[in-house]
């Protein structure tokens, strides 16, 4: 059940990120045009793909443990007629952000690099 909850999720914030990219290539002209570096356009956009990041694990562990809590109690008492106890693992969870931490760096930097490629004049022109 972990696997395919991160799977999901990972898919969900994948394309949110991507999409907010995408939607914002005439940003990204607008700002490199001004003059800033390649490098300042990928930190910007990094800051912003982290913020969500950091709030996807926030929400995603809030909502885990009260989850996890009455899914084991509800398996202990209905299934097995005996308690089961939580446990929680820092190891899964480190996992967890490292796949967290892939996944967010691969969705910014993937529409990115396509964005940084089309000259500023040319992403400046009406659609």
């Amino acid at each position: 059940i972990g696997v395919a909850a991160l799977t999901v999720g990972g898919l969900a914030l994948w394309s949110s990120i991507t999409v907010a990219i995408l939607e914002r290539q005439r940003e990204v002209a607008v700002i490199r045009a001004l003059g800033a570096a390649n490098s300042r356009v990928i930190q910007f956009f990094g800051f912003e793909s982290a913020g969500l990041a950091i709030i996807a694990l926030a929400f995603s562990v809030a909502i885990a443990l009260p989850l996890s809590t009455a899914l084991a109690g509800m398996l202990g008492q209905g299934t097995l007629f005996i308690a089961v106890p939580l446990s929680f693992s820092w190891t899964a969870l480190a996992i967890w952000v490292f796949v967290l931490v892939a996944i967010v760096s691969l969705a910014t930097w993937t529409p990115l690099r396509r964005a940084l490629a089309v000259p500023p004049a040319i992403g400046l022109r009406y659609e």
